[in-house]
């Protein structure tokens, strides 16, 4: 997938730090935020708790209603990844073991577990 819209919104250093499976997740939340504020900047785009962590900056004052549903749809992004396999993109669900947090299907979860222990 093409993530050439959001990387051209961050800074020279900054990284994405999720999976392929929330890559739509992101492109469609990136269409919905460019629709309120088309110079927003992205600073950070994480896997965090289990669920897509996306921080962005406004360049520009919103009206209230507009800044209200800026922050809606980032979100309304983080909980669909919250159901959302980080890796394929299907359903998935929080998995936790141990301090260890990812949403994932129960195909991945197997192969994270089994990467975990180191089989």
């Amino acid at each position: 997938m093409d993530l050439s819209p959001i990387t051209a919104r961050m800074p020279s250093h900054a990284r994405i730090g999720i999976g392929p499976g929330w890559y739509g997740l992101l492109l469609a939340l990136d269409k919905e935020l460019a629709a309120l504020a088309p110079d927003y900047v992205v600073w950070q785009v994480k896997q965090d708790g289990g669920g897509m962590d996306v921080v962005a900056r406004l360049n520009g004052d919103l009206d209230e209603m507009s800044l209200r549903a800026f922050r809606a749809a980032i979100r309304d992004a983080r909980k669909e990844s919250l159901r959302t396999c980080e890796e394929c993109g299907d359903y998935g669900w929080l998995v936790l073991d141990g301090t260890w947090y990812a949403t994932l299907c129960p195909e991945h979860a197997d192969e994270a577990r089994a990467r975990r222990l180191g089989r």
